[in-house]
């Protein structure tokens, strides 16, 4: 395997990570009412409205890297919520509680994706194709 398809397979793996782990998250807000304590970090908005509005970004973020849709936007949109997560359960007392540790990991995918993009599998290559063939056609 060439070091072209090894990249592929490396962001695609990837990307469906950190897309299923968002997409989890925000289901488990949207749809089961499993609220972070929101309410402390922004006590002006009520907690159910936060974890919705959260929820929802949550799942925009995981559809667009599920399907290689502007994975670079993507993932530097998980990037910056993921630094709020750290940032917020530090202040807040509960970074090992909460099980913050594993956002670091995160952190370094949506990092590794935001500089290298959906490269051959995904919407992004599809489009990066289309308008090479319209350039060069």
């Amino acid at each position: 395997m060439d070091d072209t398809k090894r990249l592929a397979v490396a962001t695609l793996a990837l990307r469906i990570s950190l897309g299923l782990i968002f997409l989890v998250s925000a289901i488990g807000k949207i749809f089961l009412g499993m609220f972070p304590p929101i309410d402390k970090i922004l006590p002006f908005i009520p907690l159910n409205i936060s974890a919705y509005l959260l929820g929802l970004v949550e799942f925009i973020v995981a559809l667009m890297l599920l399907s290689g849709f502007y994975t670079r936007i993507a993932a530097a949109i998980a990037g910056v919520l993921l630094i709020v997560f750290l940032i917020s359960g530090l202040a807040l007392g509960i970074f090992m509680s909460a099980g913050l540790l594993k956002d670091i990991g995160l952190l370094g995918a949506a990092v590794a994706l935001w500089l290298i993009g959906s490269p051959r599998w995904g919407l992004d290559a599809v489009f990066v194709r289309r308008a090479q063939g319209k350039t060069n056609g």
